[in-house]
């Protein structure tokens, strides 16, 4: 994916911004991570060929999937993926065509040529290949194109016809690219000129300035070629020295300075503070010019490490530079929290999942219904090129929950095999022996959990559920047991959305008829959790829900830091201090409120726990009241 990263290429085989970023999904959706087929893989890894996580095997479900049909299917042991649709499967042809090539190109780089032949290889096959558009003119970078004509001349002076191995011509090719006659193409063409230490460039100047001088980096310390031979040998008097030559240059720089010499090294290790030494070179002209000129080393000036510390700008000699000036200017205080109307269009009809959601995250629901402000959407993650090695909850969660589901809501038996097998074939599991172990482990929790809320609860029946209040009707489909309570089973440790959306379902059912609440979740030692909610009456459950249908109305109009971890932890004995602190803070272990991107942008400074306890005790002291949590041993699952 990074060749398509580079605009001519992806020009060249027709890939737009968009089509990118659809590629990246099918690749993440293949789980493809590295080689190009088993072939390839044997390459780095021994026993028994695979082809899981490569290139071929993961287009192979792409162009499948595409021409068996619109959902996943198990065809031959190989899972076909649907993802590729209508016309999208052009762009999967372009890159088909484009991976091909990649391959073609890979195993004609393997035979060792003459310079000669490499200079007309990369030429035609290299460039013509990936970067020219057919019957267009060249667009490639003429530093490449001269690159590739002085191989050819040096091999021809040189009268070098000797087969060279890939690896040679790569290191050819980097020196080339990073030699002055590149490099240096900008040398004396301004009143400032920057470049690096090389020879034949003591150019007399008023001002030399000699920047990174530490110990260690300058002189400059080469690691080997594989292939260089030499560098296995003793050295032997009259070989070169790579650190007597930049010796020669520092003595060359100082020679050139006619009015000033700078000299500049990092003092200070940027993340420990610790001292740095400056270069062995630098060590020693300040020692020649203590003994020879009365020169104090008390005379080398410390510079503040960023360019906005306020040192920079006093003493004798203060910054020009007028941009890292405005920083250290007081700017007028940043107004994010504001108040808006509420919406003119207000809908009629609201489903509970929206009113859970401003319940769950006020802030952020202000800020993505009014602002259109989607915070924290970064870009996606990069592909990775690391095949998984282990398990995550994720996998086993997903996996339990399709499997519960199942369970409950069919009458049908559960088909294990072809679930396993179709877990096994996604490729977003590890493929090692271990694995099969696991599957089964994870079934077995989840068979186990589905037979305890089975007899707990007896038949499942879905029902729909509405109430109008106060102009709204608010509506939501439920799950109801044959013992006629409320049902959310869910085989993962209960969270804040968990709760609340099990409180906000007892309150719509309950405002129609008096009825009871059941959740059961994962506990901890290996044991259930049953959440319970009693009873309540009509009129107490219409008068708790049109508490939290004003909260959607006012999470419309301004910004509310009302997060519900923060509801849910008011009962804490210290809730302004330890309580407040235990939520928003962050710590080593665990991160806090103060890490949700919404609450930083509207509050870069904590909110008031005493406010916050004020607002929130009206609706989350209810809910706290009347939660019944009770751990169920396994003695009595078992029972």
């Amino acid at each position: 994916m990074s060749w398509l990263q580079v605009p001519s290429i992806a020009q060249r085989f027709g890939f737009t911004a968009a089509d990118l970023s659809l590629i990246r999904d099918w690749l993440q959706a293949a789980a493809i991570h590295w080689g190009l087929d088993a072939d390839h893989k044997q390459q780095w890894i021994t026993g028994q060929r695979q082809t899981a996580y490569t290139w071929r095997q993961g287009l192979e479900r792409l162009l499948l999937g595409f021409a068996w049909g619109d959902e996943a299917a198990l065809v031959q042991d190989q899972l076909l993926l649907p993802q590729v649709e209508g016309q999208d499967a052009q762009i999967l042809g372009r890159l088909i065509d484009f991976i091909r090539r990649l391959e073609a190109l890979l195993n004609a780089f393997k035979r060792p040529r003459s310079l000669s032949e490499w200079q007309v290889f990369l030429q035609e096959q290299l460039v013509d290949t990936l970067l020219d558009e057919p019957d267009t003119p060249s667009e490639v970078p003429e530093v490449l194109l001269s690159t590739l004509r002085s191989l050819g001349e040096k091999a021809q002076k040189a009268q070098f016809d000797d087969p060279l191995p890939l690896a040679v011509v790569r290191d050819l090719l980097r020196k080339e690219f990073a030699s002055p006659t590149h490099t240096g193409r900008q040398f004396l063409v301004g009143k400032i000129t920057v470049c690096s230490l090389v020879p034949m460039r003591a150019i007399p100047f008023k001002v030399v300035a000699l920047l990174g001088m530490n110990d260690g980096e300058f002189p400059r310390v080469r690691a080997p070629l594989g292939f260089d031979l030499m560098a296995n040998t003793a050295a032997r008097p009259g070989d070169r020295s790579r650190q007597e030559d930049d010796r020669y240059l520092f003595l060359e720089a100082l020679l050139s300075a006619r009015q000033a010499l700078y000299i500049s090294y990092q003092g200070r290790d940027v993340r420990t503070n610790s001292e740095r030494q400056p270069s062995l070179l630098v060590s020693e002209l300040m020692r020649y010019l203590q003994g020879a000129t009365g020169w104090r080393p008390d005379a080398i000036q410390p510079l503040a490490l960023q360019p906005y510390d306020p040192v920079n700008y006093q003493g004798p000699h203060p910054t020009y530079d007028a941009s890292w000036l405005r920083l250290t200017q007081p700017l007028n205080p940043r107004q994010r929290l504001l108040q808006l109307p509420l919406p003119d269009d207000l809908p009629t009809q609201l489903p509970l999942n929206t009113l859970l959601n401003a319940a769950l995250h006020p802030a952020r629901y202000f800020a993505q219904q009014r602002l259109g402000l989607y915070l924290g959407q970064e870009e996606k993650s990069p592909l990775s090129d690391r095949e998984p090695f282990a398990t995550t909850h994720l996998d086993r969660y997903q996996l339990q929950h399709t499997w519960i589901e199942q369970r409950l809501q069919s009458d049908t038996p559960i088909d294990r095999t072809l679930l396993l097998t179709t877990a096994r074939r996604s490729g977003l599991l590890p493929d090692h022996p271990l694995i099969d172990a696991e599957l089964e482990d994870w079934i077995h929790q989840a068979d186990d959990f589905a037979t305890y809320v089975q007899q707990r609860n007896g038949h499942l029946e879905n029902q729909h559920l509405e109430v109008c209040l106060e102009g709204l009707c608010l509506s939501r489909s439920v799950q109801r047991s044959e013992h006629q309570h409320l049902l959310q089973a869910r085989l993962a440790n209960p969270k804040a959305k968990d709760r609340l959306t099990l409180w906000l379902d007892h309150l719509l059912a309950n405002s129609l008829e008096p009825t009871t609440s059941l959740g059961i979740y994962r506990g901890k030692d290996d044991q259930w959790l049953e959440v319970q909610l009693a009873a309540m009456d009509q009129a107490q459950a219409q008068d708790q829900l049109k508490a939290w249908i004003q909260l959607w109305r006012d999470s419309l109009c301004q910004p509310l830091p009302w997060h519900s971890e923060l509801g849910l932890q008011i009962k804490h004995q210290d809730f302004v201090g330890k309580g407040f602190e235990q939520v928003w803070q962050s710590n080593p272990y665990a991160s806090g409120l103060d890490q949700d991107p919404y609450l930083q942008w509207f509050w870069p400074e904590p909110p008031d726990p005493d406010a916050l306890l004020q607002a929130l005790e009206p609706l989350y002291l209810p809910l706290l009241e009347a939660l019944q949590e009770t751990p169920i041993a396994q003695e009595a699952k078992d029972d």
